[in-house]
């Protein structure tokens, strides 16, 4: 029995337990929750303070690029500092009506002054000086603050401070704030200007160099029929070309041309030109490489009439219309195959490749420019003329041209060479008047010595000019730096012939490579013609050039300097080509009555119809280079 019993009680509570009670899930339930609860929080919590460090990542990485474009400013931007009309309503910023004492404080009224000026560039990041960097490129809105603070600016280094915060963020409480500083400073005693050496840092080697072709001029002063034309100025002047360039940290070049003309007091003509530059400076406006598209850039002839000066009747034209003057030019702060400018070996389309700066500028004259006077309506009448008298005349193509260019070979410092060149075409000066050279006709004759005159002049100039240039090359060339080559100035196939009224003068290279080649000090030359309107009586006409006694013509002349002056490491180079014709001259036109076959007689009349200087300066060629080694601990 007690065997059945037992083994009935045993299978009757086997059947019975069948799982957990309610209250045994209930209680495990409820920790599985608050463990899952704990859990989450805690990987919630992680997730949110990776995001506030996301968030300050990219807050310091968008400081730091702030800071860096700052450091990319130039010196005169960062030592200009900040704008001062955007200081207002700053929070950062205490004002003089805060602190009293006149300045703008960062912070506090004891923090540093903030360096300001009125009417700073406005430079992104520093004017305006505050701004945002939103998404996408950023995982939430940040506003930046940027400020340049020095309360002692001759003796302390200049600090830039850049602020970046945020409203949301991942984290509630958490410092939403980046601020980052740096001392900044310029090394004194850079030779170059702060738009040659726009960066902190050390001071580089500074090239500097100019090279001219000068417009040149004939200029008229005196009276004409009695009227000064002093006052009106006539003056008829050349082409022009000129290159420039500054280099250091970055360059800058230049290159202009400009047409010839005629002026005076009331009226001009011609002088159309062509400007361009390249910059290396990123602050600045002006392209790497100008002008825009293929060059070189083209100044084309714009003229094609004359002026009459007012209050006289020296008549001054520029005429040549599609064939008048005419320009180009480029300039590259790189020179590479589409930058490029030509080198003096290779006028363009030859072209440099090397990479650095290099600019050239050529004018051609291709107009005539002329200064006359006609004596008919001087005289009265027609009998009475002396013809069309011209003063000065420039005809023919001349070429003007002017280069700049900075080699770098690897390893050295390198060199700057600056060169100019110019052609003469035909120059001549000091005409004889019309009548004068006529065909002797009945009652209107030159006399036996005007006739032999005039035979000597035209054999001497070629032509009816008593100054007459036909040829000739002028080339002025330096290079400074490291290896420089020693400057030159010279003329070559030149070709000045002059009347001097006792004989023939001719200048070429030989001569006018010297210092100065003067001309001898000599009476100039007379010519006379009588004219009988009627009667028994003769008038005369006499014609007079005399050169002045007080600047007396000089032809050519070249020369060159360098420093140190020896040795091959130049410092300082010049050559200097001087005008070919440059002086005073002065021309007479003479009307006298009543003369006799000798014009020797007692005149019922003498009138000087014509008494004018002419002052002469044909243009020169100068060429100058400059390098100024860095100082040491610069």
């Amino acid at each position: 029995m007690k065997r059945r019993e037992s083994s009935r009680r045993i299978r009757a509570r086997v059947r019975e337990d069948r799982g957990f009670t309610i209250l045994e899930t209930v209680i495990a339930m409820t920790v599985i929750f608050a463990s899952l609860t704990a859990l989450m929080y805690t990987a919630t919590s992680g997730f949110r303070y990776i995001g506030l460090a996301r968030e300050r990542q990219a807050a310091t990485g968008a400081a730091t690029r702030l800071m860096e474009q700052i450091h990319a400013l130039s010196v005169d931007t960062i030592t200009t500092g900040m704008e001062t009309s955007d200081l207002a309503g700053d929070p950062t910023i205490k004002t003089p009506a805060d602190c009293g004492d006149g300045e703008y404080h960062f912070e506090t009224c004891a923090g540093e002054v903030i360096v300001h000026t009125t009417g700073a560039p406005s430079v992104v990041p520093l004017n305006p000086h505050t701004g945002t960097l939103a998404a996408p490129e950023y995982p939430t809105t940040f506003s930046w603050a940027t400020y340049v603070t020095n309360s002692d600016t001759t003796n302390d280094p200049y600090r830039l401070t850049v602020i970046v915060n945020w409203a949301d963020g991942a984290v509630g409480g958490a410092a939403k704030f980046i601020q980052v500083q740096s001392l900044w400073s310029s090394p004194k005693g850079c030779s170059a200007t702060a738009l040659i050496h726009p960066f902190a840092g050390p001071c580089a080697p500074y090239f500097t160099g100019a090279a001219t072709g000068s417009q040149g001029s004939v200029a008229f002063t005196g009276t004409v029929n009695g009227a000064s034309i002093t006052n009106a100025a006539p003056t008829m002047f050349g082409a022009q070309a000129e290159s420039r360039i500054s280099a250091e940290q970055v360059s800058q070049v230049q290159a202009s041309a400009g047409q010839s003309g005629v002026s005076s007091s009331a009226s001009t003509n011609g002088f159309a030109t062509l400007s361009i530059a390249a910059d290396g400076n990123p602050t600045t406006s002006t392209a790497n490489y100008a002008p825009t598209g293929s060059p070189p850039a083209a100044l084309s002839p714009s003229y094609g009439g004359g002026i009459s000066v007012t209050a006289s009747p020296v008549a001054m034209s520029l005429s040549g219309g599609s064939s008048g003057d005419s320009g180009s030019a480029t300039t590259a702060d790189a020179a590479t195959a589409t930058t490029k400018c030509p080198s003096v070996s290779g006028p363009w389309p030859s072209s440099q490749s090397d990479g650095f700066p290099c600019a050239w500028a050529r004018a051609v004259r291709g107009a005539t420019v002329s200064a006359s006077v006609n004596t008919t309506k001087l005289l009265g009448t027609t009998t009475a003329s002396a013809g069309q008298l011209t003063l000065a005349q420039l005809s023919g193509t001349a070429t003007l041209d002017t280069w700049a260019d900075r080699a770098i070979p690897a390893g050295t410092t390198g060199t700057l060479t600056m060169t100019g060149q110019r052609s003469v075409g035909v120059m001549e000066l000091l005409g004889i008047p019309a009548k004068f050279l006529a065909a002797n006709v009945s009652n209107d004759t030159n006399t036996a010595s005007t006739i032999t005159t005039l035979a000597a002049l035209q054999s001497c100039t070629g032509g009816n000019y008593a100054i007459r240039a036909t040829a000739g090359t002028a080339t002025a060339a330096t290079t400074t730096g490291l290896s420089a080559s020693n400057p030159s100035a010279a003329w070559s196939g030149a070709n000045v012939r002059l009347y001097t009224g006792t004989g023939c003068t001719t200048y070429g290279s030989a001569n006018l490579n010297g210092l100065t080649a003067l001309l001898p000090t000599v009476p100039g030359f007379t010519l006379q013609r009588y004219v009988r309107p009627g009667g028994s009586n003769h008038n005369c006409i006499t014609y007079r050039v005399t050169p002045s006694a007080t600047t007396p013509l000089q032809f050519g002349g070249v020369s060159t300097t360098k420093l140190p002056t020896s040795g091959t490491t130049l410092t300082d180079a010049t050559a200097t080509v001087s005008p070919m014709i440059q002086g005073e001259v002065r021309v007479e036109l003479i009307y006298e009555t009543n003369q006799n076959n000798s014009c020797t007689a007692a005149a019922a009349i003498k009138e000087t119809v014509i008494d004018v200087t002419a002052t002469i300066s044909l243009g020169g060629v100068t060429s100058r280079a400059q390098y100024i080694a860095p100082p040491t601990g610069g």
